[in-house]
């Protein structure tokens, strides 16, 4: 049998060791959250159960955000108040979740119309509208790598112009079909303060 002083000492060494795992553990929770918020591993809204991601929607934002101060330091120097960027960034934050929503709903309708040629279909008309000197300079201008642009700029239009021309193929409208799946989608935003369809007479989320 233990003493008494022997089992105290057991006892003690027992919650040091909870203590230290549950300090390691609430550690590795900060470090892991820390990075999964810097480095945008998280949806900002889905569509259609679809994740955006922070990462996508912030390099976007930022981008667009900082190709209009220098445009603006430009044109409008010294009379381009913070309250004037606050207000411009949230513009931007609003054009560029409609942007993002867009390609979504244009990538699932590819997906639907053209199945595994979704994807053939795309570096086909990536090829028709790449233009590497113009793409560098664009890359430059809004601050985002090759890979970025075309991801963020190219294949979305490249998807825009392939189900226009299916559209326009069967005699369907385009703006009018792109217009109702945007009221029809099950959009939710996990912004705070930032509402989808307040403009164009969208339902709101």
């Amino acid at each position: 049998h233990l003493c008494r002083s022997e089992k105290r000492r057991i006892a003690m060494a027992i919650h040091h060791n909870h203590f230290y795992l549950g300090l390691i553990m609430l550690v590795s929770l900060g470090i892991g959250v820390f990075f999964i918020t810097r480095l945008g591993l998280y949806p900002v809204a889905f569509v259609n159960w679809r994740p955006i991601m922070a990462r996508d929607f912030r390099t976007m934002a930022d981008s667009a955000f900082s190709f209009y101060l220098r445009a603006i330091d430009t044109y409008k120097r010294g009379s381009f108040t913070d309250a004037d960027a606050a207000k411009l960034y949230a513009e931007i934050q609003r054009a560029t979740l409609d942007k993002l929503i867009e390609g979504e709903l244009l990538s699932n309708e590819l997906d639907l119309r053209f199945g595994g040629r979704g994807v053939t279909e795309v570096d086909k008309k990536l090829l028709s509208i790449e233009n590497g000197k113009l793409e560098a300079a664009a890359s430059a201008l809004y601050g985002l790598t090759d890979e970025e642009f075309k991801k963020m700029v190219l294949e979305p239009q490249a998807k825009r112009e392939i189900l226009a021309e299916e559209f326009k193929g069967k005699n369907e409208d385009f703006s009018v079909w792109l217009l109702d799946q945007k009221r029809k989608a099950d959009i939710y935003v996990l912004i705070p303060g930032l509402v989808w369809g307040d403009a164009a007479g969208l339902p709101q989320n």
